[in-house]
């Protein structure tokens, strides 16, 4: 750079096999006659099952991002995340988010529109890859908006608050104007 050049006459790359990854993904939006409303009792309900099972994901190897924002078609505040897990089974990859999957359409197929807000899932799954590269390639390169956002599970909220406290934080979050956390 800065009008200088080059030449190389020698690589070395050090390689590494390709590893496995599980993604899970899930996405679901409040249909409430509230317009833009930006909690419900059913939103703080799913979300405080995730800060719940927070823990759990960690120590089964999953990271990745999660965001309370508006969802059309109703712009009410709703729920999505995409986590992913590498060198872990399907199997084991199921176990950890099927119990959420679960609790999810079970507040589904419980919730309406008159009452606290109507849960919509939209998806709630978990997709093996064979490599990192094959998951950008067919997801994240074609993905925009934000990155390099923090996860619940950072530094700045230690685990054993999680653990003890999930319900309050979950309040406490969703108290905020909306926003990825």
């Amino acid at each position: 750079g800065g009008g200088t050049f080059g030449v190389v006459t020698s690589v070395t790359y050090k390689t590494y096999p390709s590893t496995p990854i599980i993604t899970s993904v899930f996405s679901a939006y409040i249909n409430t006659t509230v317009p833009n409303a930006t909690t419900s009792p059913v939103l703080q309900d799913l979300f405080t099952e995730f800060v719940r099972m927070t823990p759990a994901l960690s120590d089964g190897g999953w990271s990745g991002y999660a965001g309370i924002a508006p969802m059309a078609p109703t712009f009410a505040n709703s729920l999505s995340f995409t986590y992913f897990a590498p060198n872990l089974s399907w199997e084991a990859a199921n176990a950890t988010m099927n119990p959420f999957f679960d609790f999810a359409r079970a507040l589904a197929a419980n919730s309406s529109v008159e009452t606290t807000g109507k849960l919509n899932i939209v998806a709630a799954s978990t997709i093996p890859m064979d490599s990192f590269a094959t998951l950008y390639e067919r997801n994240l390169a074609k993905a925009t908006g934000p990155a390099g956002t923090s996860e619940l599970t950072s530094r700045f909220l230690p685990r054993t608050s999680i653990e003890h406290n999930y319900t309050n934080i979950a309040e406490t979050l969703l108290s905020f104007p909306s926003a990825m956390y």
